[in-house]
């Protein structure tokens, strides 16, 4: 590859290279003498280029102090768009705040879900005091609050509440991933009262065009089975109807793919605006000119931004966005750098999007499909061109599978075995959905062909959702319970870069190394095995709910729970999967507890007494564990203490 052709990528490495500079150093003199260096750079650069036309010494160091320059960009630019301390952080005290509101209400079981924009908040020897962050809302759940839109204004009374780190090894960490979205804190308020509807606004018209076309959806769809929640999410990009059930079934059989909106929605939108306006065109010519880029650029960010913005729709739309404009200049864009550019424009816009999950698995989705795709389709050819056109199917999906597969391991801890197979008629099947689904949108209201589109849309949805499902329940369509280490998913993704390197340079060095890193993952993953046969440990998971603790004896769990609250074997496992895949566990058996009061438990050679009250008297015989419930006070354990100065005392709530 020619480095010549692709100039984003050597922007977009020394500008990676100090976003994570940033984050590995988040030092305010350091961004602060970054800010001083990078304009002193800049200074010596446009002076080196003027002295260069009299000497071609200054053109030797041009090229450094680029790449310098864009790590100081890098650097700073990360610092003071994410990473700078808060000016006026979110009060965490009971106080009044004005508020916007900045999402559409998402229903949960008892509440209603919003993102708020803060205004202002109250203090009593100040008065009203500007803050301006974004705070994760819930209100309780009824026809008022399902009723706000997007731009409407608040006045509300509440405590918020920062996130917590997760208190419990492997489980949904929501600090970090609010963090992400700039979200510190969260509030629930009983309250509140609706101060100003919202103004129009350009994005308040997208959200009404979005429920518009939501709306008609659902006449075209009007069943509850699961074929309208599809629908939205493959071609509005909106997941909010998504059951647990159907989601689970689409990324246990590798297909979730499908339900984001990305290249194949705005390839095929790209098309269709680039065939509407090659149709009106006067004369033919083989490239778009400045108005007809401008109109399809419209076109493909209106769609992005309609959808919701994700970031696989956005790099699909930034990379079409490059080609068309390389197009209308006369020149042909490499992928790479198409890719590179895109890449490189949404982390200009947030460099937070680096630790996105969607960017990260859409980017190395598909660099995979664009490097590996080509040569896994040369191995072989058939002559029979149905059979050729599978095989086609079948090495885009093992392609993308080789670049994300150590990420999916790493977040999802599972590997979906008939990955190929779900790839094989989803991705066909959603090749015709979106323009059926679109056509079928446009015509809901002619009589004939819209009852004829509704239908076949419909037909064509169960029959995807019922081929996913059953694919879900074959025998070994999920392999679960893999716990790969941090240092695990580099070392699987510097043995795929071995790969690559093998392949451009022809030698079989890289690959050994590469076959090295992976037999040293496996190595390690086979000496945990054998450690955990023999592990003889309590994990008592932390929770306000109730008592839940595990005894890993071999690799067998022996879990203890109070079946008031944890009824769910979800929520059980939102606690305990962590630490369950870290211990290797095979066999779990459960024995729910319904009784609140002091009791005695019996794990292996272990005593364990479960404290939820004041006992009567202290008991004579030796206790292991004392599991105290954190409401009781450290002076009442204080003789059973001294009584036994061997107990592991351990406080956690269990339960009122």
């Amino acid at each position: 590859m020619n480095w010549s052709t692709i100039p984003f990528f050597r922007l977009l490495l020394p500008g990676l290279l100090g976003l994570l500079l940033a984050y590995c150093l988040p030092w305010s003199a350091a961004a602060h003498w970054g800010a001083y260096s990078f304009w002193g750079v800049l200074l010596l650069l446009l002076l080196g280029q003027y002295l260069g036309r009299y000497s071609p010494f200054f053109w030797r160091f041009w090229g450094l102090g680029l790449q310098l320059l864009l790590i100081l960009g890098g650097y700073v630019w990360t610092y003071e768009r994410v990473l700078r301390p808060r000016e006026q952080p979110i009060p965490l005290v009971w106080t009044e705040f004005r508020a916007r509101v900045n999402s559409l209400p998402q229903p949960k079981s008892k509440t209603v879900q919003l993102q708020l924009q803060l205004a202002h908040y109250y203090e009593a020897d100040k008065g009203w005091i500007v803050c301006q962050e974004p705070l994760l809302l819930y209100l309780p759940k009824d026809s008022q609050a399902l009723a706000l839109n997007y731009g409407d204004e608040l006045v509300l009374l509440g405590k918020p509440r920062a996130f917590e780190a997760p208190k419990n090894y492997g489980q949904f960490d929501a600090r970090a991933y609010y963090g992400q979205k700039g979200i510190s804190a969260q509030m629930y308020s009983k309250n509140w009262h609706l101060a100003a509807k919202a103004a129009p606004s350009f994005w308040g018209i997208l959200i009404d065009w979005r429920l518009f076309l939501k709306a008609r959806l659902r006449r075209l769809i009007p069943g509850q089975d699961g074929a309208y929640s599809v629908a939205a999410a493959l071609i509005l990009g909106d997941k909010t109807d998504l059951d647990q059930e159907l989601r689970q079934a689409y990324s246990a059989t590798g297909a979730s793919h499908v339900l984001a909106v990305s290249g194949l929605h705005v390839g095929l939108l790209a098309s269709i605006l680039g065939a509407l306006i090659k149709l009106f065109r006067r004369k033919s010519a083989w490239r778009y000119s400045f108005r007809e880029a401008i109109l399809l650029l419209l076109g493909i960010w209106l769609f992005a931004l309609l959808t919701g913005a994700a970031p696989s729709v956005c790099r699909a739309s930034s990379m079409f966005s490059l080609l068309i404009l390389g197009q209308c200049l006369g020149r042909n864009s490499s992928i790479y750098n198409s890719l590179s550019g895109s890449a490189f424009l949404l982390l200009l816009y947030d460099p937070a999007n680096l630790w996105n999950l969607g960017f990260q698995l859409s980017y190395l989705a598909v660099l995979g499909i664009v490097y590996f795709q080509p040569k896994l389709y040369r191995w072989y050819y058939f002559s029979f061109w149905p059979v050729q056109y599978i095989w086609g199917l079948f090495t885009v999906s093992l392609a993308a599978q080789l670049a994300t597969l150590p990420l999916t391991l790493y977040y999802f801890h599972q590997f979906p075995s008939y990955f190929w197979l779900s790839g094989l008629l989803v991705v066909p099947l959603a090749g015709i959905l979106l323009p059926l689904g679109m056509a079928a949108l446009l015509c809901l209201d002619i009589p004939i062909l819209g009852g004829l589109l509704s239908w076949l849309l419909v037909f064509l949805l169960r029959l995807m959702n019922g081929a996913i499902l059953a694919i879900e329940t074959w025998p070994m369509a999920k392999i679960s319970a893999f716990e790969l280490a941090s240092w695990e998913l580099l070392l699987a993704y510097f043995a795929i870069l071995s790969l690559v390197l093998s392949l451009a340079w022809r030698r079989i060095t890289p690959l050994l190394l590469g076959a090295c890193c992976l037999l040293f993952i496996l190595g390690h993953n086979s000496w945990q095995q054998l450690r955990a046969e023999k592990q003889a440990h309590l994990a008592v998971y932390q929770s306000n709910r109730g008592l839940y603790i595990d005894y890993f004896h071999g690799r067998t769990a022996y879990s203890y729970y109070d079946s008031t609250v944890w009824s769910s074997a979800r929520q059980r496992g939102y606690l305990s999967a962590g630490s369950q895949r870290r211990a290797k566990i095979k066999s779990l058996e459960e024995q729910p507890i319904a009784s609140k009061q002091n009791q005695w438990l019996l794990l292996g050679q272990k005593r364990i007494l479960l404290l939820y009250r004041r006992p009567e008297y202290w008991p004579e015989k030796k206790i292991d564990y004392l599991i105290a419930d954190s409401r009781l006070s450290d002076s009442l354990l204080l003789p059973i203490m001294q009584q036994q100065p061997h107990i592991q005392l351990i406080r956690t709530s269990l339960g009122r």
